[in-house]
């Protein structure tokens, strides 16, 4: 009878011995309180987020938009990138290229994190179109230019006309209902000009026909010829949409275009 005793004891220790090692190895568990508090937090601060830019050399500052996900709670924010490449100010949001590459900036606050990329450009002013002919010279539609600047010298005015400009979607030669149907009696001039693309209205913004009038508003259709013509890819496009508007924009800054 002892020895069964003895022998119940026995493994009555050996279980309590493995039960405390069990415990003593087990990793303590976050409560549910303690990962809703910690998830509590993130949430609090949020994201922020700014796309990727492209600015050019000898042109305008391009402009970035820091987007936060929870606006109430945005940060000031600090901005480390190539000094060499760019010059950014973060006050205004713009970025200026110095030097052409692609470049990286890493944006902090208190409490958020990210980072975009820059592509600094120098355009190219003697590349030429698919058909030979120089991008940037607007030299063959001088007449259609000169026309424009007559018709707005006799029937535009400073501050009050709104002109419709750009391609052939906004050439009376195709659109010849414009005066007499959808825009008959309103202070509107449409002065687009067939197969232009944008770098032809950088030259009249810049020192063209363009340069002469502000306009009320500045409606535009422009891009297509971009690709038929110049033979640019999507991206291309739009970048050269977007350095023609920063011009614009800087040319016309209280024009709504």
């Amino acid at each position: 009878m002892k020895k069964i005793h003895i022998v119940f004891l026995y493994v009555l220790c050996l279980a309590i011995c493995f039960t405390m090692i069990s415990c003593s190895n087990e990793v303590p568990r976050a409560s549910s309180s303690t990962k809703a508090q910690t998830q509590s937090v993130t949430d609090k601060h949020g994201t922020v987020s700014i796309r990727d830019v492209v600015a050019w050399i000898d042109g305008p500052a391009s402009d970035f938009y820091p987007v936060f996900s929870i606006p109430e709670n945005a940060e000031a924010l600090t901005y480390t990138y190539d000094t060499e490449g760019l010059l950014i100010d973060g006050e205004a949001q713009t970025v200026k290229a110095l030097k052409a590459g692609e470049y990286t900036v890493t944006v902090t606050s208190e409490h958020l994190e990210t980072a975009f990329r820059v592509t600094a450009q120098k355009v190219n002013h003697s590349e030429k179109d698919l058909y030979g002919r120089l991008i940037f010279s607007a030299a063959e539609y001088d007449a259609q230019a000169s026309s424009c600047l007559a018709q707005w010298n006799e029937y535009g005015t400073d501050g009050k006309t709104t002109v419709f400009i750009g391609d052939s979607f906004f050439d009376t030669v195709f659109w010849n209902n414009f005066y007499s149907t959808s825009y008959r009696g309103k202070d509107a001039l449409c002065l687009g000009i067939s197969a232009t693309t944008t770098q032809d209205w950088e030259s009249w913004i810049t020192s063209g026909w363009m340069s002469q009038i502000t306009p009320k508003n500045i409606v535009m259709h422009v891009g297509t010829n971009n690709v038929y013509d110049n033979g640019e890819t999507v991206s291309e496009c739009v970048a050269s949409l977007q350095r023609m508007f920063l011009i614009m924009h800087q040319r016309f800054p209280n024009v709504p275009i």
